[in-house]
């Protein structure tokens, strides 16, 4: 390796003499930086942890009589993260159930002093998702079972991705040419309990809304 010295009378010399100085060595590439998901202290970190307890929270699993807790995984997820709680919350402080979280968050994004907005579209639930803000995703279940009762909704939250482009990945694989909104991934508590496309979480017959705090 030359020493400093000589390196630097070498320069010299090259301009004295108009001679062109060797192009410098190229640098060998530094490390690839960790994703957000997983640097600690990143949003993205902070609402992948929370919703990572959310599915390994034994509370949560499905029972055998077909009861299912998304509203309280999404409502824990929310809390962790310091999202407004007013719109998912009865008065008496329980969690709303999906289809009155539903009808709440909509409700609650239509007014000026709210503290939730709609989300226009799934690519952007994602977007939100991938700069660690949390977004709801709801669908409001207006079938009757046997009793005559309304069937109970479906809630998630959006998955920020782990890697650039891993949503439309898989938006490439589970859609056709003529159906391709199955953005966004979602963490997905339910009757399942996963990491997946809204495509499979929700049922295809009604739509999907998502929500996002005003205030971050």
């Amino acid at each position: 390796m030359p020493d400093e010295k000589h390196g630097f009378i070498g320069g010299i010399l090259d301009r004295v003499m108009g001679r062109t100085p060797p192009p410098p060595r190229p640098q060998p590439p530094g490390l690839p930086r960790p994703p957000a998901t997983a640097t600690p202290g990143t949003p993205q970190y902070e609402l992948t942890r929370a919703q990572d307890d959310a599915r390994s929270n034994p509370a949560f699993k499905p029972k055998e009589d077909g009861t299912t807790f998304c509203n309280r995984a999404v409502c824990e997820t929310v809390k962790r993260t310091k999202g407004p709680m007013g719109a998912l919350t009865y008065p008496n402080g329980e969690y709303d159930v999906a289809n009155d979280a539903a009808r709440y968050l909509a409700e609650d994004a239509m007014l000026p002093s709210g503290h939730w907005r709609a989300v226009d579209t799934p690519r952007e639930a994602q977007e939100l998702a991938n700069q660690g803000i949390v977004v709801v995703g709801v669908q409001t279940n207006r079938g009757r079972d046997e009793r005559g009762r309304q069937r109970h909704g479906h809630m998630v939250t959006v998955r920020p991705e782990a890697s650039p482009g891993l949503a439309e990945s898989v938006e490439r694989k589970l859609s056709s040419a003529m159906e391709r909104q199955v953005l966004p991934i979602v963490n997905n508590v339910g009757a399942a309990i996963s990491v997946e496309s809204a495509a499979t979480a929700f049922e295809k017959s009604q739509p999907v809304h998502y929500y996002t705090p005003r205030k971050r």
